[in-house]
C-alpha cells in the first residue's frame, strides 16, 4: 500500500511538471521600434538583444560592368559635356561689336562668321578662362559668311565637328555664345529642318533650329546634345513681327569643304 501511494505521488508530480512551462524557455518578440528581443518567458526580461542590422541608404546602383566602381567616378562618367563645349567657345570683339566663334584644334584655329570680323585684319579673342588674345585671319569667304582665324597657343580646349550629314530633324541641340554681350550663355532647341540655299553658284545646306539666337551668337557653334559634336556654325536668323524660332547654321560638312579645313588645321 505504501509503495502504491509513493508511485501514485510520483506520477502526479510528473504530470504537474509537464503541465507547467519549462523553466528558462526562450521566446522572441518585436517591440514597437522594430527591435527583436530574445526573452525569458517568466521574467520577461531581455536576455539578449541582437544589434540592429546596418542598412545603407539608397543610392545609385553600381554598374554591372564595373562592380567595384566608386560612386563619384560613376557621376563623372554621366556628367554632360556642356562645360567642355563652353571651354571650346570664344568671344570675338571687333570695332565695338561682339560675336562668337569656336576652336577647332588645340593650336588656336577658330571658326566664325565673316560678318563678325567686319573687314578687320586682326580681332580680339577672349577665351573661356578670360585670357585675351589677338587673332589674325587665315581664310575668309564673305559670300558664304565663313572665316577661319588663328590665335597663338598650344593644348587649347577645342570642339569636334561632325563631317557627316548624320544629324536628324528633332534632335536636341544647344547654342553657346554671347547674345547681347552676355558671355557664354547657353540656349537649347531642336533641329527644325534642313534648307538648301544657293550661295555663289553652289547649293549649301543650312540647319534650321528653334534654339533662341540673338546678336552676339553669330559665329558660335550649334552643338548636338547627344554627343557634344558641332553640327553647324550659327550664321543668321529670320527677324520680323510675329517671327520667332527661325535660326540657321551652316552645316559643318559644308564648312569643311569650303575651307579645306581638315588639311589646314593639321598643318
Amino acid at each position: 500500500m505504501e509503495a502504491y501511494t509513493i508511485k501514485k505521488l510520483i506520477i502526479i508530480s510528473c504530470l504537474l511538471i509537464l503541465a507547467l512551462p519549462a523553466q528558462g524557455e526562450i521566446i522572441t518578440y518585436v517591440d514597437k521600434e522594430g527591435v527583436v528581443h530574445i526573452t525569458d518567458q517568466f521574467s520577461d526580461r531581455p536576455l539578449k538583444t541582437p544589434p540592429r542590422p546596418f542598412i545603407l541608404p539608397p543610392g545609385p546602383p553600381l554598374s554591372p560592368k564595373d562592380p567595384g566602381i566608386k560612386q563619384e567616378e560613376m557621376t563623372a562618367k554621366k556628367s554632360p559635356p556642356l562645360e567642355m563645349q563652353k571651354k571650346g567657345t570664344v568671344i570675338i570683339k571687333a570695332n565695338g561689336t561682339i560675336g562668337s566663334g569656336f576652336l577647332v584644334n588645340p593650336t588656336g584655329y577658330i571658326l566664325t562668321n565673316s560678318h563678325v570680323l567686319k573687314e578687320n585684319r586682326f580681332v580680339s579673342v577672349q577665351l573661356y578662362d578670360g585670357t585675351i588674345k589677338e587673332a589674325y585671319i587665315v581664310r575668309n569667304f564673305p559670300e558664304s559668311d565663313v572665316a577661319l582665324i588663328k590665335v597663338p597657343g598650344e593644348n587649347l580646349p577645342y570642339l569636334l565637328g561632325s563631317n557627316l550629314f548624320d544629324f536628324k530633324e528633332g534632335e536636341d541641340v544647344y547654342v553657346v555664345g554671347a547674345p547681347q554681350g552676355l558671355d557664354y550663355s547657353v540656349t537649347q532647341g531642336i533641329i527644325s529642318g534642313f534648307r538648301k540655299v544657293m550661295v555663289n553658284g553652289k547649293k549649301l545646306v543650312y540647319i534650321q533650329t528653334d534654339a533662341p539666337i540673338n546678336r552676339g551668337n553669330s559665329g558660335g557653334p550649334l552643338i548636338r546634345k547627344s554627343d557634344g559634336m558641332v553640327v553647324g556654325l550659327i550664321t543668321f536668323k529670320s527677324m520680323g513681327i510675329g517671327v520667332e524660332g527661325l535660326g540657321f547654321a551652316l552645316a559643318y560638312p559644308e564648312i569643311t569643304k569650303l575651307l579645306n579645313l581638315d588639311l589646314l588645321i593639321r598643318q
